[in-house]
């Protein structure tokens, strides 16, 4: 082969090469059909170009330098719909400029598509290095096969005039394409990488508006603060200078809490830590003071360890502290009922009967430290009087779904303590209690038989003096008549 014939052959490929790193990168990466197309005619192009020109005509006469190999790579890279394409375009020039070697150029692009197609296989399977490296070495020695086989080539000859030529055309435009592939892939994995991330954040951005939220960076050397989210909306807008937007936000810290926000900072500088939480007041542009949680982590550090950058999230925690200290207020408040109450109280669970908390009352009046009840039955302790108290109970409680002043007989020492039991089942953390309140009916009971007492009294004094007594209301006549006047007035 001459030496132009080469120089014009590789400017030919040369300018194919071209052709395919102007195709978008994403277009390369799908490979449509109508790409496909494109490049079966454009490699088919390359190829007529190159044997409508006499200059160009290569030792093997019917084949010329460039058509297999445009065929053979639109074919491994592209696919059947490109490599059919090149090769119909290059027989059918071949057969206007050389109409006797019609056959003989029909079965050389025939073993020239039929290889790359196996190549164009082997590459789908994940092996591109290979499928080109193989059809490199095969081509040229198929063609010189099929080359000797119809008589152009004496046989003769051997190997000595296998066209390696091909081979490195292959190469080097199947390398060049290859490349350009490999680049397109490279860059849409990045762009896809980097969509995915964009939308990672738009969702880490929306979640955080959801519940009250916002994203900042600190650029520590530069003092620079910029913040994402509507969350900041209430106290700066974030169009301003980054410079002065730190500043102005530990400006409207609450003082007692600057210091410490400023400790926590200071050891993340210092590398001393790498992640801080902590929960600060806020001064809102309403001037309104706002709770605020947040969670930080420094993301870059200097050769010394020094904090470079820090990054996280703000939640709007203020309803949040003001349920909180509801919540821990109507603690308190039923706290202080519970414990100053002066009937015994508590709770135990279903499931074992164990008690899970008493109040002071309870532990007074049956002399049992606290410690000492929590975590034991009533069994253990010996609470009950007799054996039945307990049962009676559970039957009311089952009966009724609770218990309202039930009487029951508890015990200290053996010395009996008659009460009235009231009781309602409650969920607490998701187990089934009892709620229980005992009343000690001790001092009543002495009450009422201390008056019992004085009543059977007057009235035996009454029967000695013949003495009657009665009463009667105006609107209603006479309610009370004591057995001695029934006796006087028979």
């Amino acid at each position: 082969m001459q030496a132009r014939d080469i120089t014009l052959a590789i400017g030919l490929l040369a300018l194919l090469a071209l052709a395919l790193a102007a195709t978008p990168m994403q277009l390369l990466v799908r490979n449509p059909r109508r790409l496909q197309v494109a490049i079966g005619l454009l490699s088919g192009l390359a190829a007529a170009t190159n044997m409508a020109l006499p200059a160009l005509q290569s030792v093997l006469g019917p084949v010329h330098s460039v058509a297999p190999v445009t065929t053979a790579v639109a074919m491994l890279v592209f696919g059947p719909v490109a490599g059919l394409l090149s090769a119909l375009f290059v027989v059918c020039a071949h057969s206007l400029l050389h109409p006797a070697l019609a056959g003989t150029g029909l079965v050389l692009m025939l073993a020239t598509t039929a290889l790359a197609y196996a190549g164009h296989r082997v590459r789908a399977r994940g092996y591109p290095t290979a499928a080109l490296v193989a059809l490199t070495l095969t081509l040229p020695l198929v063609l010189e096969l099929c080359l000797q086989l119809f008589g152009t080539v004496p046989v003769a000859e051997g190997l000595r005039q296998v066209p390696w030529h091909f081979g490195a055309g292959v190469l080097i435009l199947g390398g060049t394409v290859e490349l350009l592939m490999g680049r397109a892939q490279t860059v849409k994995t990045l762009q896809d990488r980097n969509d995915i991330l964009q939308q990672q954040e738009k969702e880490l951005l929306l979640a955080l508006e959801s519940l009250h939220g916002g994203r900042w960076e600190w650029n520590v050397p530069s003092q620079e603060f910029i913040c994402h989210g509507k969350l900041y909306e209430a106290f700066f807008g974030c169009n301003g200078d980054p410079a002065t937007l730190g500043q102005r936000w530990n400006e409207m810290r609450h003082p007692h809490d600057a210091a410490r926000i400023a400790q926590y900072l200071h050891r993340n500088v210092a590398g001393q830590a790498d992640n801080f939480k902590a929960e600060f007041r806020q001064r809102a542009l309403d001037g309104q003071w706002r709770w605020l949680l947040t969670h930080g982590t420094v993301i870059e550090r200097d050769a010394q360890g020094m904090a470079l950058r820090l990054a996280g999230l703000h939640l709007d925690i203020t309803d949040y502290r003001e349920t909180e200290n509801a919540l821990r207020a109507s603690q308190d408040k039923y706290t202080a009922i519970y414990d100053t109450m002066p009937d015994a109280a508590g709770v135990t669970r279903v499931s074992d009967g164990r008690y899970i908390e008493v109040n002071p009352a309870f532990t007074e009046l049956l002399g049992i430290a606290r410690e000492d009840v929590v975590g034991r039955t009533s069994q253990e302790l010996g609470i009950w009087a007799t054996e039945h108290e307990r049962p009676a109970l559970v039957q009311a409680l089952s009966r009724h779904g609770k218990a309202e002043r039930l009487p029951m007989v508890a015990q200290i020492g053996g010395m009996p303590i008659p009460g009235l039991m009231s009781a309602r089942p409650v969920q607490l953390a998701g187990e089934a209690c009892l709620v229980f309140v005992f009343r000690d009916m001790r001092q009543e009971q002495q009450t009422h038989n201390a008056l019992m007492a004085r009543n059977s009294l007057l009235q035996q004094a009454g029967r000695l003096a013949r003495l009657g007594a009665w009463e009667d209301v105006r609107g209603q006549g006479l309610v009370y008549w004591s057995d001695t006047c029934y006796d006087i007035h028979g």
